[in-house]
């Protein structure tokens, strides 16, 4: 009985201070570079503004590499820098973190905290992959403990020691204007390839954007992580590319020791056109108005003339297309994008660019007026006419569910419903290299 009557008063308790706490509905948030800190009102003592006018920095020198090969830096703190904190991190974070105020939050959580110089400081404590650019990060802190000023240092690790020649031989079996297949074929010194598909020129775009969040120190370990594992003779096809369009394939090798080479392989390629000389024409029919999971949908069926290599469809509601922004130029613009307008930079549309008979639902709502509209391109890459067709959709039955259609971007209710790029967000794992640690010789 003593225990629960116990109980009851520390229940009681925190009910009482639970609802002092939420009496007062102030707070006071400090913002720096997008993120904040928040207090209660009632718990601040005094805001207090400080001058410190010294310089706050820790500045890094890269050195040498020593007989191990662990680089060697000279580390000099300013006359104001209480302390600083470091980290080694690939180069390719700098696409993100370019700014004192940005690794300020980087630095947050680490633990890596020097009150000394270095003169020559060995890095150890961290996996440097070869022939990849580093940059060693301080941050430097006053005696008041505030995050100051960061400063970086680049390196690039030597090439690896790689036995024997490895190389991969290949061959295109077959090539399309939406496909291709290449068979590979290693020699005696590979121990495994990896082969991946980019567009043109995209590989350095991608390495840019997703190296950082990924781990990757350099190209040849995203094309590891992302493409085909293979440790014999293969043949691989990918479809799904656009007729006209420019890719590579880039392969990667290791050799007997497991060591990842640098260098790779590129396999650039030009998916053929097709088409004819003539006009690109392309007819809209307009299909049945139906629901799909209790969502209004269209069915629109898109069919090309067989001159037509490429063509490309939208839709977009009749008000839309009546205001200054879109109109029939604003069609026309969008429309022959190289990309579609409405993805975000470093991703394709595969749907972009469509060949064949396209016989698709699209997302609309009860109600309303629409323009479909679709041009194409014949095998000269010139531009036919312009097709249109118009439509409106019912109004809502009285039965309808009393909810509102699925919400689109303002200019994205001009494209199909897609997930740009939701695979390779699903990729994305946040791996940091291992913490490193100094020590002076």
């Amino acid at each position: 009985m003593a225990k629960k009557i116990q109980l009851f008063f520390a229940l009681a308790l925190v009910t009482v201070l639970c609802a002092v706490a939420q009496s007062n509905p102030n707070r006071m948030l400090v913002v720096q570079g997008g993120h904040y800190d928040g207090y209660l009102v009632e718990r601040v003592d005094s805001i207090i503004f400080v001058q410190l006018d010294g310089d706050v920095s820790a500045t890094p020198e890269f050195l040498q590499f020593n007989e191990e090969g662990a680089p060697v830096f000279a580390i000099g703190m300013s006359d104001d820098c209480y302390y600083y904190k470091l980290d080694c991190v690939p180069s390719n974070y700098l696409n993100y973190y370019n700014t004192s105020a940005a690794w300020a939050m980087v630095f947050k959580n680490n633990d890596n905290v020097y009150y000394d110089d270095f003169t020559e400081g060995v890095l150890s404590g961290v996996d440097l992959s070869p022939n990849s650019e580093y940059i060693l990060v301080t941050m430097a802190y006053d005696k008041y403990g505030i995050a100051c000023e960061a400063k970086w240092a680049s390196f690039t690790t030597p090439a690896p020691d790689v036995q024997g020649t490895p190389d991969v031989a290949y061959n295109i079996d077959s090539l399309t204007g939406t496909d291709i297949t290449v068979t590979f074929t290693p020699n005696s010194d590979v121990s495994a390839y990896y082969c991946c598909q980019f567009d043109a020129g995209s590989l350095e775009e991608q390495f840019n954007m997703f190296g950082a969040w990924m781990g990757f120190s350099n190209t040849a370990e995203m094309v590891k992580s992302w493409g085909y594992s293979e440790t014999a003779e293969s043949t691989k096809t990918w479809n799904g590319l656009a007729p006209g369009r420019d890719y590579e394939i880039y392969v990667a090798m290791e050799d007997l020791s497991g060591v990842l080479l640098p260098e790779m392989i590129c396999i650039a390629f030009t998916t053929p056109l097709g088409g004819g000389d003539g006009a690109a024409e392309v007819t809209i029919e307009i299909g049945d108005f139906s629901e799909i999971e209790g969502y209004p949908v269209q069915r629109i069926i898109f069919t090309p003339n067989d001159q037509t290599a490429i063509y490309r469809a939208m839709v977009i509601e009749a008000s839309a297309y009546e205001s200054e922004e879109w109109g029939e130029e604003g069609v026309l613009a969008y429309l022959q994008s190289d990309n579609n307008p409405n993805f975000p930079p470093g991703f394709t549309d595969p749907n972009w660019d469509l060949s064949g008979t396209d016989d698709s639902n699209w997302n609309v709502e009860y109600g309303k007026a629409y323009k479909a509209f679709a041009i194409g391109k014949n095998g000269n890459a010139e531009w036919g006419s312009l097709a249109e067709a118009e439509f409106t959709t019912p109004d809502a039955p009285a039965s309808a569910p009393g909810r509102a259609p699925k919400a689109l971007p303002e200019r994205a209710k001009a494209t199909q419903v897609i997930n740009a790029g939701e695979s390779m967000s699903a990729r994305l794992k946040g791996v940091r290299p291992a913490k490193p640690a100094l020590i002076e010789r």
